[in-house]
């Protein structure tokens, strides 16, 4: 968003008058209740800045009972009457006329206050979790982002008015009391309490001022430059924290020399929270993580999990310069944080662990989220305008974090490396303890590279979607045309024709003895380049470094067909994800005769070992799975030949781990495998995971199933078992203490396809505490997602619409809770839900309900003009078996 723009659509956002600013909070909490009704006590001094003459002031609250506030000037020699507070609970905001009017210059605000330790993931809430002594206790912690800070304490709680904090708290003297920053006083009471005070922070928005009062316990080490680095975890739980403390200190390291700014803080503590909505928050100085996105062991813990564990705490450490010393002005702007942040986490990752290929899993993972979330009319652009605050939760999404990190590697692709660095470091370093927008990056950016970047970017981020970039072969010319790409294939509106990036173009071409890359700027409609002589082929978007789809024709994409069929060792494995990728985004919008090639392409890989293609071809299946799910012949045939096309890679990985095996590649490709062929129906497979799953569980062999394929397991066993394994799965859930194990179970108990254990499953899930708030949702999209849980999970949902959310109270699990009927494949069902969604009035989720409608009806298009096709299809290379 240009600066111009920003200012114009100040005057729409949800914002607090800015004739008075804060420039330090004195924030105290003397009472806190662990135990019923569950309230805190507290208060607070605002040091303000009165910019100009006011009649009242006008904060944020919610959910706070305001017991006494006072207003002075003059170094306090002077107290200002107040009239009546008045509290807006729809804008959550408090306004505090004066009785007589306050000057320019300084004033003292006072307000002491009484809130709710919530259940509810957000503000100041409370925690549940297992003391030493083997208690059910809670702790209390923060969960401020993005608007919740205002739920702690009167505050004005948006990210452009920075201040300063201090904090004080009394707790119990057992518990571990910590916050942003450093200890600088600890007194001991005689009722066998203690008042912890904590340094002055640095100046910083309100989202991102956090504290935790619990038994905890810590392991700590240090960075090269000695800043102390402690992981924290409830009793029983800190040998499981040793990985993400070295990986912090890593990252940490890294960070302050590719930036060239060091780390502000005098010490960093992580935090693993038992019940917490998002998967980590990073609170300047106290960071905050779901326990299954910190805690694991090098030496048992899968490789999914140890890579989930480092790319989360990677993230969050980006985010103590991207984020927290340079803040984005608004929340329109969140892509700033969270775009660079997951650009940052891979980036530095690859280099703590280069053997893990993490570029590899970037495009595998967050490119394609984007890829495909970004194709669908209800997509936003990267900077969209938030105009209230309840709605700032809806852009946490793959848009903000998986579209911005691609656009970012592809301006760092077509910039160079270091000028992108040395551009970044002066970014950071002259916005460092203030805010910034869009355009100011671009102009630092702009300035090192001496290229226009301003221009370059400008529709990449104030636009919605992404271009498709139609490559045709006229004799000795190829002629490149750019037109916006959607997933539905309807027709474009006159505005969205308008619309044309400036794309960074890369091309590999095989002349049959070499591999040339040759970068161009495609920065018009159309346009027309030279064909290379002698080429064999020519692969637009080579190794994924743009943001686009390619549609080739017949010329240009048979030989590229066949040299992926042959192996062509200069077709790159991210070359191939790419050309598998874009013909699945291809067929799903209508273009003929391309399903019947996506179906060609996914058995073509039958000689494939890498986890990225098989990802990408199984995802590919999946799609074409969920088309004819209802077709039970058809679905037959293809579960033979799927079953054919995974043959070679099963025989080759089996079950067990062996000597010679790249133990990354395989530790992740085995339980995809493995998975894939229980989803279509593999005999010895399905047998073979009944039976470890039984000494598992009943003979209590723990080496029966090794860490990488618990899930898969577990899943397979419920989906193919009875209420046996059901009920062992859910014991099991009950029992174990390890997240990642804990998180798989529940989940893998969505897949039984038994009518009267899925009711039982989605009641146990929705009011039972034995399953936290935080993971509710996850085994409900689990039985929304397969057919004989769709309609149940459906019907539940809309029975039980209000009882979810007030589960969640808004906040970001509702995105997830509003997508899980997106699997059904009729216009009916489309018709059916959006009629349903129309009555419910959740801001937190209402570009999520569209999408959901959207996918529905996208499928329900594909389906209808490709089932005679791929049931063909499938009869015709069934016969071939």
């Amino acid at each position: 968003m240009a600066q111009a723009d920003a200012n114009e659509n100040k005057e729409q956002r949800e914002v607090c008058p800015p004739n008075v600013r804060p420039v330090h909070y004195s924030l105290k909490y003397n009472k806190i209740d662990f135990v019923e009704p569950f309230k805190f006590e507290g208060s607070v001094e605002i040091n303000l800045n009165v910019v100009h003459d006011t009649e009242s002031i006008v904060l944020n609250g919610s959910e706070l009972d305001l017991k006494k506030i006072w207003v002075s000037q003059n170094n306090k020699k002077h107290e200002i009457a107040i009239d009546t507070v008045k509290i807006n609970t729809d804008n959550e905001q408090i306004t505090i006329p004066l009785k007589e009017k306050l000057t320019k210059g300084n004033a003292l605000l006072s307000i002491h206050f009484i809130g709710n330790l919530n259940d509810k993931m957000k503000g100041f809430y409370r925690s549940k979790y297992q003391s030493s002594e083997k208690k059910e206790v809670f702790a209390g912690v923060t969960q401020f982002e993005a608007v919740d800070a205002r739920r702690a304490f009167p505050c004005w709680d948006e990210p452009a008015v920075k201040a300063t904090f201090t904090l004080e708290i009394t707790a119990p003297k057992h518990l571990a009391v910590l916050s942003n920053m450093p200890h600088s006083n600890i007194t001991e009471h005689d009722n066998n309490t203690k008042t912890v005070s904590f340094e002055k922070t640095p100046i910083m928005s309100t989202y991102l001022l956090a504290w935790a009062i619990g038994e905890f316990e810590n392991v700590e080490s240090k960075t090269k430059r000695d800043i102390i680095v402690r992981v924290w975890t409830t009793p029983g739980n800190k040998h499981k924290a040793e990985f993400a403390c070295e990986v912090a200190c890593k990252a940490l390291d890294f960070y302050e020399k590719y930036f060239d700014i060091n780390y502000p803080l005098p010490k960093c503590d992580m935090l693993a929270v038992p019940d917490f909505s998002a998967g980590a928050m990073e609170n300047w100085g106290l960071i905050t993580y779901r326990e299954v996105a910190l805690l694991c062991e090098r030496d048992k813990s899968s490789i999914r999990s140890l890579q989930y564990v480092a790319i989360v705490v990677c993230h969050e450490l980006a985010h103590q310069w991207f984020g927290n010393l340079v803040t984005m002005d608004w929340w329109s702007q969140l892509w700033l944080n969270e775009g660079f942040a997951c650009f940052m986490e891979y980036f530095s990752a690859d280099d703590i662990f280069p053997n893990w290929k993490m570029w590899d899993m970037f495009i595998a993972g967050e490119y394609n989220r984007a890829f495909e979330l970004d194709g669908m009319e209800t997509s936003h652009p990267i900077e969209v305008e938030v105009a209230r605050a309840k709605q700032a939760d809806e852009v946490f999404d793959a848009i903000s974090y998986c579209k911005g990190a691609s656009i970012i590697r592809m301006l760092q692709t077509y910039l160079g490396s270091e000028i992108f660095r040395k551009a970044l470091h002066k970014y950071l370093k002259n916005f460092q303890y203030s805010n910034a927008i869009t355009n100011d990056l671009w102009d630092f950016l702009g300035k090192e590279s001496k290229k226009p970047v301003q221009d370059i970017m400008k529709n990449w981020t104030r636009e919605q979607g992404f271009p498709m970039i139609i490559v045709e072969r006229q004799n000795d010319n190829i002629k490149l045309t750019q037109r916006r790409h959607l997933t539905s294939g309807k027709n474009l509106t006159e505005d969205q024709l308008k619309v044309t990036w400036n794309v960074p173009i890369s091309m590999k071409i095989s002349t049959g003895k070499e591999c040339k890359m040759s970068p161009i700027l495609l920065n018009e409609r159309s346009s027309t380049i030279k064909f290379p002589e002698n080429a064999k082929w020519i692969h637009f978007n080579s190794e994924s470094t743009g943001f686009y789809v390619v549609s080739y024709d017949e010329k240009m994409i048979t030989p590229l067909i066949e040299a992926l069929k042959n192996n062509d060792q200069n077709l790159s494995m991210i070359d191939r994800v790419c050309v598998i990728r874009d013909t699945k985004a291809l067929a799903s919008t209508g273009i003929a005769n391309l399903t019947v090639q996506l179906l060609n392409l996914i058995v073509a890989c039958k000689g494939e070992t890498s986890y990225p293609i098989w990802d990408s071809v199984l995802s590919a299946a999946g799609d074409i799975s969920l088309l004819i799910d209802t077709d039970e012949k058809t679905g037959e045939s293809f579960n033979a030949i799927m079953r054919d096309t995974l043959s070679t890679i099963y025989e080759k990985l089996s079950w067990n781990s062996h000597q010679n095996e790249d133990a990354q590649q395989a530790g992740l490709l085995r339980p995809l495998i493995l998975s894939a062929l229980s989803k279509y129906k593999h005999e010895d497979v399905i047998k073979e995971a009944l039976k470890r799953f039984n000494d598992f569980m009943v003979n209590n062999n723990k080496d029966a199933i090794e860490a990488s394929l618990r899930s898969m397991v577990f899943s397979c066993a419920v989906k193919y078992g009875g209420k046996e394994q059901f009920e062992l799965l859910r014991n099991y859930y009950r029992k174990t203490d390890d997240p990642a194990d804990k998180s798989w179970a529940l989940r893998a108990l969505g897949y039984t396809t038994k009518e009267e254990l899925i009711e039982e499953l989605l009641k146990w899930i929705l009011e039972s505490e034995e399953v936290r708030s935080q993971d509710k949702v996850f085994p409900f999209s689990v039985v929304g997602s397969h057919i004989k849980g769709r309609e149940l999970a459906w019907k539940f949902l809309q029975k039980h619409w209000n009882d979810w959310f007030k589960k969640f109270d808004g906040g970001f699990m509702v995105q997830h809770l509003a997508k899980v009927p997106q699997y059904f494949v009729t216009f009916e069902k489309a018709d059916e839900i959006e009629k349903f969604y129309s009555t419910i009035d959740a801001p937190q989720c209402q570009r999520a309900m569209q999408q959901c409608v959207e996918n529905i009806r996208r499928n329900a298009q594909w389906r209808k003009e490709n089932i005679e096709n791929i049931s063909k299809w499938c009869k015709e290379n069934r016969a071939k078996l």
